[in-house]
């Protein structure tokens, strides 16, 4: 079943209504490789020279924040990835709060964990965002570690690429979370 979509998520269709199953859950990651092509079919189509030159860019900065560079950039959605990724493994926590759409009003704490999670984010597929984004328009770019395992999806606000959220479970739809987050996030 289709549902409305707003801003830009039309370029993103919809996935099928499906409940995922206990297997599914049980060995999520073998199984969303496969899951994830029905959820977006974007996934299945091939790199462009536009999408492979984005990630290889992407991978030369990364190198560099790997190295100890700072990184502060929110003009593309990518570029916003990279800030936020700069922001926790350095542990800068103003960086951090210009790179998310949701608002702090205490200390951040960078735990390991996180700090290795970012360190280890790479690039499995982005699609071209809008030449000139409008305020709210969504774009969603899709992350590995050693395989697609989570969605980071973008937000176009006041002028700058800013993360959402992730999904950080691969059997559910980004999409069906963008109004929700918006609401509680973007005031």
């Amino acid at each position: 079943m289709q549902r409305a979509i707003t801003d830009n998520r039309e370029n993103f269709p919809a996935q099928t209504d499906r409940a995922p199953t206990t297997n599914v859950l049980r060995v999520k990651k073998k199984v969303f490789a496969v899951e994830s092509r029905q959820i977006y079919p974007f996934l299945q189509t091939e790199k462009s020279e536009q999408e492979i030159a984005t990630i290889e860019r992407f991978d030369e900065i990364r190198k560099k924040l790997l190295a100890g560079e700072k990184y502060f950039n929110q003009s593309t959605p990518v570029d916003g990835l990279l800030t936020y990724m700069s922001a926790v493994i350095s542990e800068d926590a103003e960086a951090y709060k210009k790179s998310i759409a949701m608002k702090f009003g205490g200390p951040i704490s960078f735990h390991a964990s996180w700090k290795k999670r970012c360190r280890s984010i790479c690039i499995y597929r982005v699609p071209p965002w809008p030449e000139n984004p409008s305020e709210g328009d969504v774009h969603p770019i899709y992350v590995m570690d050693k395989e697609l395992d989570d969605v980071h999806v973008y937000v176009y606000h006041e002028g700058r690429w800013i993360q959402l959220f992730n999904e950080g479970n691969p059997e559910t739809d980004w999409r069906e979370s963008v109004d929700r987050v918006k609401k509680m996030v973007l005031k």
